[in-house]
């Protein structure tokens, strides 16, 4: 998978690798280094220097590829299927699994338990993450599907780029968020580069309908549809409400919460690529999750 950007002038005169940890916080800055030393990152489409220092204005291009100690061994992860035939498969994620390898998570991820499960790597996608048509936050439960040909992959692609996939969330909320259809943009927090943000200028189109479902006037739960995928989306919208989810470190009003992020992937609707068929697959919701329902 290549990727690419340009400097932006916040980010002149830093060093390249910590400009990338930033544009990708999925990645480590020891990673970066690694593909600066492989030649997988162009300055202005020739291979980055360490002598070299990027500008404003100067692009970047980065080819994300396995480093080392980055596995796509098969290795025993415990989660469910929820649905399953020869093209694509749906998993019910559990809280605190990643979903697939990288820097600082090599192994023990959701797509080494599915090459173990199916037997073999998926077909389609970025080489690190095969088989994968979205993902889902670490701390983030619920549905997740991944296609097993490259055939389904491409289709699924699609559908989700045309927003031909129906997504439904559970939120629990601190406070009691406005319902409707919220559009803004979001992009990087200028600030804090780990944090993505509703951003006045620049970002991309994000798209979230909120239903409070119940509350007690301090906590309420949420269903929450993005219609677009962007990342950490409804932890940012419903954060931009003034409802920040329950236990969330990175955008709640508590980074030393140990409650666990109370969002939940909880049902996934779409015509199936192939068969045309409707699928709706539940996740059934976790227990602490119905127990903090139950005081609703």
């Amino acid at each position: 998978m290549t990727s690419s950007f340009t400097i932006l002038e916040t980010e002149n005169g830093l060093r390249l690798d910590k400009i990338l940890a930033s544009r990708y916080p999925s990645y480590s800055r020891t990673y970066f280094q690694y593909l600066i030393d492989a030649k997988s990152v162009l300055l202005n489409k020739k291979p980055f220097k360490k002598k070299d220092s990027g500008g404003t204005g100067d692009s970047i291009d980065v080819t994300f590829i396995p480093s080392p100690e980055i596995s796509l061994k098969p290795q025993p992860i415990d989660f469910t299927v929820l649905f399953e035939d020869e093209h694509l498969i749906g998993i019910n994620k559990p809280r605190g699994l990643v979903v697939h390898p990288g820097a600082g998570n090599p192994d023990q991820t959701l797509i080494n338990g599915l090459i173990y499960y199916l037997k073999k790597i998926p077909e389609g996608g970025d080489p690190l993450r095969p088989g994968l048509v979205h993902r889902l936050d670490k701390e983030t439960s619920g549905i997740i599907i991944a296609a097993k040909t490259s055939n389904c992959h491409a289709l699924l692609v699609d559908m989700f780029k045309n927003r031909e996939i129906e997504k439904h969330y559970l939120a629990i909320c601190h406070g009691v968020p406005k319902q409707g259809t919220l559009i803004t943009n979001i992009g990087r927090n200028p600030f804090r580069r780990q944090e993505m943000c509703v951003r006045d200028n620049g970002g991309k189109l994000a798209e979230t309908k909120i239903t409070t479902l119940a509350h007690n006037g301090k906590k309420a739960l949420v269903l929450a549809q993005p219609k677009t995928g962007r990342t950490h989306q409804i932890r940012v919208h419903l954060k931009h409400l003034n409802a920040p989810i329950v236990g969330d470190k990175l955008y709640g009003p508590s980074k030393n919460t140990t409650t666990p992020l109370m969002l939940h992937a909880r049902k996934i609707k779409f015509t199936h690529p192939i068969t045309k068929e409707i699928l709706e697959i539940k996740a059934p919701i976790l227990e602490d999750f119905n127990t903090f329902i139950k005081t609703l």
